[in-house]
């Protein structure tokens, strides 16, 4: 088995997030060690005028005042926090672009910018701790978006490509 752990640690964050904003409406948050600060644009002004109370909800801790925002806190297991923050902006200004519901998409597009990344160093109790958290989510087998979160390669596939 080769585990994609972009794609398993985005299905864990997508369920853990999600989940808790539909039982409870919100989602616990991290803050974050050091606020981070970007300058926003109009389009991004009115996503956040228009989704605030959401965004909050699912765990993020913002200001925005005179074009710029100030995050404080992400969702709790985000790694990449103000990526995750723009990335879940994105989203909610292209409802167009998923079919899931603005609660949802938020879950989805902070646990795509906020989970591990391809190369990432993963220690090999974490990488056990991925798996057995990827194997307790409903859909183990697929990230939010329908990428594979793993795939099964044979011993027989593997000695034909070595031509064995």
């Amino acid at each position: 088995m080769i585990v994609d752990q972009h794609a398993a640690h985005e299905r864990i964050l997508f369920e853990s997030i999600d989940r808790r904003l539909s039982e409870t409406g919100s989602a616990p948050s991290q803050r974050l060690l050091l606020p981070e600060t970007v300058e926003t644009d109009p389009a991004m002004s009115e996503v956040i005028a228009e989704h605030g109370s959401l965004l909050s909800n699912a765990g993020f801790e913002f200001t925005s005042e005179g074009g710029l925002l100030t995050l404080m806190a992400a969702p709790e297991g985000v790694r990449h926090a103000l990526e995750s923050f723009l990335e879940v902006l994105d989203s909610l200004a292209d409802p167009a672009g998923s079919p899931l519901p603005p609660l949802s998409r938020i879950a989805a597009a902070a646990a795509c910018a906020g989970s591990v990344k391809f190369g990432d160093v993963v220690t090999p109790q974490a990488a056990r701790e991925l798996i057995d958290a990827l194997f307790s989510t409903s859909e183990p087998f697929r990230c939010p978006h329908g990428r594979p979160t793993l795939i099964e390669i044979s011993f027989e596939e593997l000695a034909d490509r070595f031509g064995r």
